[in-house]
């Protein structure tokens, strides 16, 4: 939900209220997801399926507005619209697979929270 009005401007106000410029130092972009506060697709996938929001349409929003990547951006989108090429979603397409654990780990199915959250090779890549 979208809100207009006073309570945008006065949320506005709030969240510029907390930051201080300092002339001496350098603008850089970061990224204010914890726990490592450093952009990846594994924090932005968490954020966006975490975050709590009401509508597809907010969460793409808030996508696109990201200061990251294109191609960052379009692997999101795929990822949060289950449209990755998986194992798994390959195999429910009919495509003929022997087994569909994850070809990194070999544990678990490869599906794309395996891939982007849990998976141990492909958080250490």
């Amino acid at each position: 939900m979208v809100r207009v009005g006073k309570t945008m401007v006065e949320d506005f106000m709030a969240s510029i209220s907390k930051v201080f410029l300092h002339q001496d130092k350098e603008d850089l972009w970061l990224w204010n997801a914890p726990p490592s506060y450093s952009f990846s697709i594994k924090s932005a996938y968490k954020m966006l399926t975490n975050h709590g929001t009401k509508s597809v349409q907010e969460v793409f929003a808030y996508l696109w507005n990201l200061k990251v990547m294109p191609s960052t951006q379009f692997y999101v989108l795929r990822a949060l619209s289950y449209r990755i090429a998986t194992k798994l979603n390959l195999y429910k397409i009919g495509v003929m697979l022997t087994y569909t654990l994850c070809v990194l780990c070999g544990r678990e199915e490869e599906l794309i929270s395996h891939i982007l959250v849990s998976c141990k090779v492909s958080i250490s890549v």
